[in-house]
């Protein structure tokens, strides 16, 4: 569980608007359709919503993220929206005007995954701060020019017999790139894809 009482951001409003700018690049409705015709990627769609405004310690992100089908010329399948795969916390925590620490938590639990489901389709609905499980991966993210953030990170993790997963991101207005890969104790990549990372746009501008 998070501990309560987080150390305020440093550097005052200014290094705050960092953990702003890189929240309103991320916030939205996302998708990699147009990836999903090329080999090994799915179609995920991603929801990022803001939680906890009123908390005075960064700013906090819900995300969920699931797979609509193996590819675009693919139907969706049923109810995909539905069933997510991916469901995280985040917390942007400024370190200066153009680096942010971002920390993802996973859910509580069964009970606050279900709970969670409803928070990026009903706006104004509330998120339960209980929901916040252990902490995930942490990762420095940095802005690199106007609009444009980079981080990435290594941090333990045990799906499909993996013991770390390394995680990169890249974001911009409209589009992000998340590339996520786990590897075994023996360094063997054992999930997330060989060939790069998936690109994501934001719905609004794709049609």
């Amino acid at each position: 569980m998070i501990a309560a009482g987080l150390l305020a951001a440093p550097g005052g409003a200014a290094a705050e608007d960092a953990a702003l700018e890189l929240a309103s690049l991320s916030a939205g409705s996302w998708t990699s359709r147009d990836q999903s015709s090329a080999p090994g990627y799915d179609w995920v769609e991603s929801e990022t919503v803001r939680i906890l405004t009123e908390r005075p310690d960064g700013v906090w992100l819900y995300q969920e993220n699931a797979v609509l089908g193996a590819g675009a010329d693919e139907a969706p399948r049923p109810g995909a929206k539905d069933r997510p795969y991916f469901q995280v916390v985040i917390h942007l925590r400024s370190l200066g005007p153009a680096e942010v620490l971002a920390t993802t938590y996973r859910l509580a639990g069964p009970e606050a995954a279900s709970g969670a489901r409803g928070i990026w389709a009903s706006p104004g609905a509330a998120f339960d701060p209980g929901w916040i499980g252990e902490t995930a991966c942490m990762s420095r993210m940095q802005r690199v020019a106007e609009g444009f953030w980079q981080g990435a990170a290594g941090c333990p993790n045990t799906y499909k017999g993996a013991v770390k997963v390394d995680t990169r991101s890249i974001r911009t207005r409209g589009a992000y790139v998340n590339w996520d890969r786990g590897f075994d104790a023996a360094g063997r990549l054992v999930w997330g894809p060989a060939t790069g990372g998936y690109v994501f746009t934001l719905k609004e501008d794709t049609g």
